[in-house]
């Protein structure tokens, strides 16, 4: 009756009319339904998340079992309400927290799998729970090498999501999915990547042979990851923040662009973005296509991009000298209204990466430019003018390098000192600092 229900609701009837006889077995196979039935359709999960009378009733039995769990158990309801979309927070609060403490109590006795299931659970339900990560990542480095390549990934991705300081578990599981690499899937392959950068680990550091057999690796896997545009970008993105990118790996991306025919860009929209580009520009005369395709998958996206993103975007197509006008004047419409959000060192890259872009325009082509991005540089000069004294030196040079390539009036009173060239001291104070802060 459990693993045949059809609907969420149907298990719920079932739990009612039989729940007394439940036992802990069949309240962890009633969560991998719910989980399923949840993650396989829309309806399912939004009646899930509609109908809190209903799941207080599963609530309230799992909670009255948990005592009774088995590590097998304690993993199958975790990740069956993660799958579900339960969040930790009232009224499920309690409920996350109780299954934390009964899983770090039997964690040394949980299988690499439950490990797996119970770590990506507690991520992706945002249940924050520092012991239960202890004991999981201490069990896990004992059983570093049992792993299969799906428990090594998701593990690296849950411990990277929860921003758990876990390098050596992160350098570890690096080590131990170096021979397994052939055997992972492209989004197995990102997602790993993703999730060491994410947590801190760089290229020559302990991790250096576990890129560079990535590196060598990648050209082989072209045709995957020509399938499935999100793994390839985030792919290149992982690179770029972990600093290993190089025109090497921007151009597997755009020869892995030609060999899919472009499916990768026409395929998914939004797809592609700005994360490929970070820390990998070449210039686009080498491949211009492939930065006019994540300008237009960006373009649309910028609403929902924070503060670091818009100042990184605009970044690396001034770096790129790409000519990607609408880009441009969109990032401008979009940061003049959210300037207060960005700070001195994104408001200075703001006003570097236009004065790039103008830099690379036509004369009749940056006369307009200018007209269309005085929505953002009218505002910008306030806004640098009233946080002057937040600004290094630098900085404030760097600002009246590029005010001055706009055409404009430096922002600051008195001037900043004797400013230097945009093509040289500006490029360098933005490039060095951008990999410090961002």
């Amino acid at each position: 009756m459990i693993t045949s229900a059809p609907s969420a609701q149907a298990l719920v009837g079932v739990l009612e009319q039989h729940g007394a006889a439940f036992n802990a077995v069949h309240c962890g196979a009633l969560w991998v339904r719910l989980g399923a039935l949840a993650r396989t359709s829309a309806a399912q999960s939004a009646w899930v998340q509609d109908s809190p009378a209903a799941m207080a009733i599963v609530r309230e039995h799992t909670e009255r079992l948990l005592p009774t769990f088995a590590p097998r158990q304690l993993a199958n309801t975790a990740h069956g309400a993660a799958a579900c979309g339960i969040k930790a927070h009232p009224p499920w609060s309690t409920f996350w927290t109780r299954i934390g403490s009964a899983a770090k109590a039997s964690v040394r006795d949980a299988t690499p799998g439950e490990l797996k299931d119970l770590a990506w659970a507690f991520a992706t339900a945002g249940a924050h729970s520092p012991r239960l990560l202890d004991a999981l990542g201490a069990a896990a480095l004992e059983r570093v090498h049992e792993l299969r390549p799906e428990e090594l990934v998701m593990l690296a991705w849950s411990f990277a999501a929860q921003r758990q300081d876990a390098s050596n578990l992160l350098t570890s599981l690096a080590a131990a999915a170096e021979p397994q690499l052939h055997a992972m899937s492209a989004r197995e392959i990102a997602t790993l990547i993703g999730a060491l950068a994410r947590g801190g680990v760089r290229v020559n550091g302990p991790c250096d042979g576990f890129f560079q057999v990535v590196l060598a690796a990648l050209p082989a896997r072209t045709a995957d990851f020509g399938a499935d545009p999100e793994a390839l970008t985030t792919t290149a993105w992982a690179l770029g923040l972990a600093g290993c990118a190089s025109p090497r790996v921007l151009e597997w991306v755009a020869s892995t662009l030609d060999e899919a025919q472009g499916a990768a860009v026409k395929g998914t929209a939004g797809a592609l973005d700005e994360a490929g580009l970070r820390g990998a520009v070449v210039p686009t005369a080498a491949r211009p296509e492939l930065f006019t395709a994540i300008a237009k998958a960006a373009i649309p996206k910028l609403p929902e991009y924070g503060e670091k993103e818009l100042s990184l975007l605009g970044w690396a197509f001034g770096k790129a000298h790409a000519k990607a006008w609408p880009l441009f004047d969109a990032l401008a419409a979009e940061a003049a209204g959210r300037l207060d959000e960005f700070p001195p060192k994104g408001l200075t890259m703001l006003a570097w990466s236009l004065a790039r872009a103008s830099r690379a325009a036509s004369a009749e082509m940056r006369e307009q430019r200018h007209l269309r991005w005085a929505v953002l540089l009218e505002p910008l000069v306030e806004e640098l003018a009233g946080r002057r004294g937040h600004l290094s030196p630098n900085e404030q040079r760097s600002v009246e390098s590029s005010f001055r390539q706009l055409a404009r009036d430096s922002p600051f009173e008195g001037g900043a000192g004797q400013a230097q060239g945009i093509g040289t001291s500006l490029d360098s104070d933005v490039d060095d600092d951008e990999k410090r802060l961002y």
